[in-house]
């Protein structure tokens, strides 16, 4: 039997890598300011998942998860909590960077899924502070965001880390993208990049942790 929401966040929270690396995670970000948000959690559907070495071709069977701010979207067994949420801001406006001060409860940061966006990861002015910030390519095209974006800041995790295309028979298309979390242990942030298929059910491809960097 899945687990319910209430359980799938206490995994996550325990132990956040294990868990990104079993279980496939779908964010549908808040369309409100940075700051902190309601959301929830519940189970969503079968997926799969690489063996215990990732990026292989062996795949298991998994379930999968999807979180939202939006009490509507729950499915059932959804279970409810609060976190910090980066707003998905477009990338032709001056970029501000949300604060997140060491301790600042709660101790999970969400945001939208990237599929062409970039974000952004300062360590802030104090010991256990970030910066975040997540753009959408607005007038410019992602990997011309995200090399815009590399010399200017501490951590950026953009298209050039995750463009992936599949042969259709349309033409080559894109078929990743990526769920960002973070989760603050013992004081301070350790964020994730979670790349799904979308060919697959949104199948894990490959998890790695963007900040700090490994």
């Amino acid at each position: 039997m899945p687990m319910n929401g209430q359980q799938a966040l206490a995994s996550l929270m325990a132990h956040p890598r294990t868990f990104l690396r079993r279980y496939p995670l779908r964010i549908a970000g808040a369309n409100l300011p940075s700051g902190v948000l309601p959301f929830w959690i519940w189970y969503w559907q079968a997926s799969a998942r690489p063996g215990k070495v990732l990026r292989t071709l062996r795949m298991h069977a998994t379930d999968s998860f999807r979180m939202a701010s939006q009490a509507v979207l729950a499915g059932a067994n959804s279970h409810n909590f609060n976190a910090h949420s980066i707003f998905m801001a477009q990338s032709n406006v001056p970029i501000v960077l949300h604060r997140i001060a060491a301790g600042a409860a709660p101790n999970i940061l969400i945001t939208g899924a990237l599929s062409g966006c970039s974000f952004i990861v300062n360590a802030g002015p104090n010991p256990g502070d970030i910066d975040c910030a997540h753009l959408q390519p607005n007038g410019e095209s992602g990997h011309a965001l995200h090399a815009r974006l590399k010399p200017l800041y501490n951590q950026v995790y953009g298209l050039e880390r995750y463009d992936h295309t599949t042969p259709t028979p349309g033409g080559p298309r894109r078929d990743r993208n990526v769920t960002i979390i973070g989760v603050r242990v013992s004081g301070r942030w350790k964020i994730y990049a979670q790349k799904l298929d979308l060919q697959n059910q949104y199948a894990i491809r490959s998890v790695h942790r963007i900040y700090p960097p490994e």
